[in-house]
């Protein structure tokens, strides 16, 4: 069982990562075939250098906290979501309490928090699509630039088609909205 670890926007340093850590950063709705594309690269490069692999993701969904009258509705429960990332394969999960202090962070102080928060960090792993940082301010490109300050590198990983249509939470979603349950289920993995 790969242990969860449940983090808050605060000064303690998470120390016990005795190895390289290299990150896939996201809310991981739904741990859908994109996802574990992104995860699996995470995964690859700790193997290559006998680091550890995370997932660090966030709880409530963000949209709960920043937008509460139009809040996503998800693809799974909490527990589901674990229960599939642990079978990706990592070796720790990450869950950052997502609460208006954090939702109010800067870019630039959210990287800083990163690097303070886990020093063995070498790497993280996110999508084009990744926004972050005080009202999603922050993209694939500023985490790049922030990072190189910290001497944390960034690989920003293309996303999944199927069928000339993005793999993504959001077009999962829509998908079942529309009745189209089997390619929601394919693009889910099922």
């Amino acid at each position: 069982m790969v242990d969860a670890i449940k983090i808050f926007f605060d000064n303690k340093i998470c120390n016990f990562f005795s190895k390289h850590l290299f990150m896939s950063i996201g809310t991981f709705d739904g741990v859908h075939i994109g996802h574990r594309k992104l995860i699996s690269a995470a995964i690859d490069r700790a193997r290559e250098s006998d680091g550890i692999a995370a997932v660090y993701t966030f709880y409530p969904h963000p949209t709960a906290v920043t937008d509460p009258q139009n809040a996503k509705s998800m693809l799974c429960s909490r527990d589901e979501k674990y229960k599939m990332l642990v079978a990706c394969g990592v070796d720790f999960i990450v869950e950052q309490k997502f609460d208006p202090v954090f939702a109010a962070a800067e870019p630039c102080e959210f990287i800083a928090f990163l690097a303070h928060k886990f020093p063995t960090l070498r790497g993280i792993f996110v999508g084009e699509d990744f926004k972050f940082g005080r009202n999603r301010s922050g993209d694939a490109n500023a985490l790049l630039l922030q990072c190189q300050k910290f001497g944390i590198s960034v690989a920003i990983v293309p996303p999944l088609a199927m069928d000339g249509e993005r793999v993504s939470s959001s077009r999962i979603r829509k998908l079942m909205g529309d009745g189209n349950v089997a390619r929601a289920n394919l693009m889910l993995g099922g």
